[in-house]
C-alpha cells in the first residue's frame, strides 16, 4: 500500500519560479517510490509570471488541492502599478536608489506581515487541512519555504494531529540576503528568530539544500537534518548545435543586489585586449534584469554585446543550456548567499557546457570542482576571471572548448527523490 504524503507549497504550476520545480519534480517521481502525493497550494487567479509548460510534469497520480488566496501585494495596484510590477518580479532597487515610498513599503512589509503576507492564507487553511488529513488517512506532511509561513502551518498541524512533519528549507529563514531590505525592528527580528527555532525544534525532520545551511541549523536544534540539493531532469536534444559566436549565457533573474560589477569590468577589459573577441562575443541575459544592472552594462560600454532576452518558459531554457559556448552563474557578494546554492547550477550540470561561476559560496565551488564542469571565482579574483575568459575564447577558436562531467547522476531529480522517499519511510 502506498504511503500518503501531503506537500504544502505556495509555488506550483502554472506559477513560473525556481521555487516551483523542486517539489513539482519530486512529486513527478514519487509514484516510483510507492508514495501517493497530495499537494495543497493557493488558487491564484492572477499570476504575474506564468509557465504553462510546467503543468505537463504533474503526474496523474497526484491529488492537487487548491484554496483561494488574497494577495496583499495586489493592493499596490491601487497605489501604483509601477511599484506593483517592480516588486512582483523581485526588482527591488538597491538601498542607495530607494525612494521614500520604497522605504515605507518595505518597512510595512517587514514589520506588519510576519513572517510574510501568506501567513493569512495559512492561518485560514488550518481547519480545512486537519479535516482533509483525517478523511484521507494522510500520514506525513511536508512544508516547503520560503514563504516560511508554510512551515508555521505545518507546525500547527503537527501539534494538533498525529502526522509526521518534514520541514523543507529551500532557502534559509532569518539569515537570507533580502531580509536586510525590510527595515525590521528589533522586536520583529526577535520574532523571526523565535519562529524559525520553533519550526526547527518541532519538525520530525528538517531538509535543507546546502551543507552550509545544514551546519548552521545543526547548531540550533537536535532535530535530524538532511541535505537534499536541488537537481536536474535528463533531457535529450541531440539536434542542438553550438552557437557560432562566442556566447556566454546567464539564465535567471539578475537583481540589484546581484549586480556583478567585477564581471562588467573584466568583460570591458577583455574585449579591449583580446584580439578578435569584439567580433564574436555575445552575452545572453535570459530572465528579469534590474535597472541597476542595465545601467552598469551601459556604464562599462557593453550594451552592444548584451542581448536582453527576458523571461522565457522553463521548457525553452534547454536550447540555451545546450547551444551556449559558456554558461554563467552569478551570486550576490554577500555572506548571506553563502548557504544558498542556485538551482540553476544543477540544470547547468546537465548541459555538457562549461560553467563560469562568480560566487563566494564554498558549496558552489565544491560542486563545480567535484564534477569538473568549469570554474568558480570569488569576487576578489578579477585577474583569474580575466585569464579564464581569455583562455576560453582561445579554446573556442580552436574548437576545444569542451568539458567531461564527472559523477553528476547523484544530482538527478530521480535520485534525489529516492533520498526523500527514504526519509519519509523511516519516520
Amino acid at each position: 500500500m502506498k504511503k500518503k504524503v501531503l506537500i504544502i507549497t505556495y509555488y506550483w504550476p502554472p506559477f513560473s519560479s525556481p521555487g516551483v520545480q523542486r517539489w513539482l519534480k519530486f512529486v513527478k517521481y514519487f509514484d516510483q517510490f510507492n508514495i501517493k502525493p497530495y499537494v495543497y497550494t493557493p488558487d491564484i487567479s492572477n499570476i504575474h509570471q506564468v509557465d504553462e509548460s510546467l503543468t505537463s510534469d504533474i503526474p496523474e497520480s497526484a491529488i492537487i488541492i487548491k484554496r483561494p488566496i488574497f494577495l496583499f501585494d495586489s493592493l499596490l495596484k491601487l497605489f501604483s502599478s509601477n511599484y506593483y510590477n517592480k516588486y512582483n518580479r523581485g526588482l527591488i532597487p538597491s538601498k542607495k536608489n530607494l525612494t521614500v515610498i520604497d522605504k515605507i513599503l518595505l518597512y510595512v512589509r517587514g514589520n506588519f506581515f510576519i513572517p510574510d503576507p501568506k501567513i493569512f492564507w495559512t492561518n485560514r487553511s488550518l481547519n480545512f487541512i486537519k479535516q482533509y488529513i483525517d478523511l484521507n488517512d494522510i500520514e506525513t506532511i511536508i512544508t516547503t519555504g520560503p514563504p516560511h509561513s508554510m512551515h508555521l502551518l505545518g507546525q500547527k498541524i503537527k501539534n494538533s494531529t498525529n502526522v509526521k512533519w518534514i520541514a523543507d528549507f529551500r532557502d534559509p529563514w532569518t539569515n537570507i540576503w533580502y531580509h536586510k531590505k525590510f527595515y525590521f525592528s528589533k522586536s520583529t527580528l526577535a520574532k523571526h528568530n523565535l519562529l524559525e527555532l520553533g519550526v526547527l525544534n518541532d519538525a520530525d525532520h528538517v531538509i535543507v539544500t546546502s551543507n552550509t545551511l545544514n551546519d548552521e541549523y545543526s547548531k540550533l536544534t537536535k532535530t535530524s537534518i538532511s541535505t537534499i540539493t536541488n537537481g536536474f531532469d535528463y533531457f535529450n536534444d541531440n539536434e542542438a548545435v553550438l552557437d557560432k559566436k562566442f556566447t556566454i549565457s546567464h539564465i535567471g533573474s539578475i537583481l540589484s543586489d546581484r549586480n556583478p560589477e567585477m564581471l562588467w569590468r573584466v568583460l570591458s577589459k577583455v574585449l579591449k585586449e583580446v584580439k578578435g573577441l569584439k567580433d564574436s562575443f555575445i552575452l545572453n541575459l535570459i530572465g528579469n534584469v534590474s535597472d541597476e544592472v542595465r545601467h552598469s552594462v551601459k556604464e562599462f560600454s557593453l550594451e552592444n554585446y548584451v542581448k536582453y532576452i527576458g523571461h522565457i518558459p522553463y521548457s525553452d531554457t534547454n536550447k540555451y543550456l545546450k547551444k551556449s559556448q559558456i554558461l554563467l552563474l552569478i551570486q550576490t557578494n554577500h555572506n548571506e548567499s553563502n548557504s544558498i546554492i542556485p538551482a540553476k547550477l544543477y540544470e547547468y550540470l546537465n548541459s555538457n557546457r562549461p560553467i563560469i561561476s562568480i560566487s563566494n559560496n564554498k558549496d558552489v565551488k565544491s560542486i563545480i570542482e567535484e564534477t569538473g564542469v568549469g570554474y568558480n571565482f570569488n569576487y576578489n579574483e578579477e585577474v583569474e576571471l580575466f585569464n579564464c575568459i581569455s583562455s576560453s575564447y582561445s579554446k573556442f577558436m580552436d574548437n576545444t572548448l569542451k568539458i567531461s562531467p564527472n559523477n553528476i547522476n547523484k544530482y538527478s531529480r530521480f535520485e534525489l527523490t529516492r533520498s526523500i522517499s527514504d526519509i519519509i519511510s523511516k519516520l
